[in-house]
């Protein structure tokens, strides 16, 4: 898993998890922005990539890391919008808890995401999308732009490798949008009271 961050001017964020095709063919939506972007893997690098909508190269800064430990890499309302694109799925019941759109993950989002930070979430993954979009509102979410052919009326936006390849394919591609609302995390129900021993 990589993560990406574009800081716009004067300080704000854009995270993107994707792998490196993603950052690669992403471009910042303005010329007047500058970018740099942060990827978390098993990587330790610094390059710099070409921006077609730019016409310049911007740093692109590689860390080891994972979603896990966003909140030790960026401040508490840094982030203002967070790219999950055709992550692992996890498919097994057993693992959903490493899926990037778990509870787990979607609390530590919350933590580095600005009020009304978005979550952009795509897969070609029909039954993690499925179980994605039932998970994610739990977490204090609202979700829209839901589709589950995104590309279906021709291509839409800019596609990493693998989307496109998926597209040539025929294959659909699930994409939401998830817009942090304000929530507070249940209270865990208690433990039932052990019933005392009668006395003898």
């Amino acid at each position: 898993m990589e993560v990406a961050c574009r800081r716009e001017a004067p300080q704000r964020n854009h995270l993107q998890k994707a792998n490196e095709e993603a950052v690669k063919h992403s471009s910042p939506s303005s010329s007047r922005y500058s970018s740099r972007y942060h990827n978390c893997e098993s990587v330790r690098r610094t390059e710099a990539l070409t921006f077609p909508a730019l016409g310049r190269r911007q740093p692109v800064f590689f860390v080891d890391g994972d979603a896990a430990l966003l909140p030790d890499m960026f401040a508490s309302g840094e982030v203002d919008r967070l790219y999950i694109n055709f992550c692992d799925p996890w498919p097994k019941s057993n693992q959903k808890k490493r899926r990037l759109t778990h509870g787990n993950f979607l609390k530590q989002y919350r933590r580095v995401l600005a009020d009304g930070g978005q979550i952009h979430f795509k897969t070609d993954n029909d039954k993690l999308f499925a179980w994605s979009v039932e998970e994610i509102p739990q977490f204090g979410f609202q979700l829209s732009e839901v589709t589950t052919d995104l590309h279906k009326d021709g291509a839409v936006g800019v596609m990493t490798d693998y989307e496109r390849k998926f597209f040539n394919e025929g294959k659909n591609i699930n994409r939401c949008v998830a817009t942090m609302v304000p929530w507070e995390e249940p209270a865990e129900p208690e433990a039932p009271a052990v019933a005392a021993e009668p006395a003898e």
